[in-house]
């Protein structure tokens, strides 16, 4: 059975390819976070998910917007953050081998600082990552318009992306994981050839229609 993990900075598409995965057959999640107006089509975040990352995140006084610095991690590197994300993982995969699906995946920002306490667990998986990239500096303005009151400049904006891309990078760098690039412009620009590129790199076929060119406003 694969498992599909959706990675990008938010704000760069990761919902989009999500979504498209979850309509093309690829199970995201039984409880999906709900949309919201900065995301109308859905988010494609299992709730599990959610909750967990944010705890383990909230332990030490973390959150997606407030990265853990290296001595945090380490910290929870002696706590209990990698026994949860392991029940969370192995309850998510005898679930699906239960349910007779071909793939499940997730998606969830909070995930990506924690990717340590993610590896020893996927490495044991069939595992397929999609990372989406999205021009820096679109993807800062669309935090300044998302969370103003969060992002009041474009410059504290991409610090944060910085931090993601970088914690991403040496995640995938580190392991040999099966890994399909795609990028926010090109789904946009050229749907229906990138769309099927994707498609051809994941071996799913991903719901075309779920791709809303107009979704650049963001």
């Amino acid at each position: 059975m694969r498992v599909f993990i959706v990675l990008g900075t938010p704000r760069s598409g990761t919902s989009l390819v999500a979504g498209m995965l979850h309509h093309g057959g690829v199970n995201m999640g039984h409880v999906l976070n709900r949309p919201q107006p900065a995301n109308p089509a859905g988010f494609f975040e299992d709730m599990e998910f959610i909750w967990i990352n944010r705890g383990i995140l909230d332990s030490v006084g973390c959150a997606w917007n407030l990265p853990p610095s290296d001595e945090k991690l380490a910290t929870l590197a002696t706590s209990d953050a990698g026994d949860w994300v392991r029940l969370l993982i192995e309850g998510k995969q005898t679930y699906a081998e239960e349910q007779g699906w071909d793939a499940w995946g997730f998606k969830d920002h909070r995930a990506y600082l924690l990717l340590p306490f993610y590896a020893p667990v996927l490495a044991e998986l069939d595992c397929h990552f999609v990372y989406i990239h999205r021009n820096p500096l679109a993807t800062a303005l669309s935090f300044v318009r998302t969370w103003p009151d969060q992002f009041q400049n474009v410059a504290r904006a991409l610090v944060l992306i910085a931090v993601y891309q970088l914690r991403i990078a040496s995640f995938l760098t580190a392991h040999e994981w099966h890994t399909t690039h795609t990028t926010f412009e090109a789904l946009t620009d050229t749907p229906d050839e990138s769309v099927a590129a994707l498609s051809e790199g994941l071996g799913v076929d991903l719901a075309r229609d779920h791709l809303d060119p107009e979704l650049r406003h963001f």
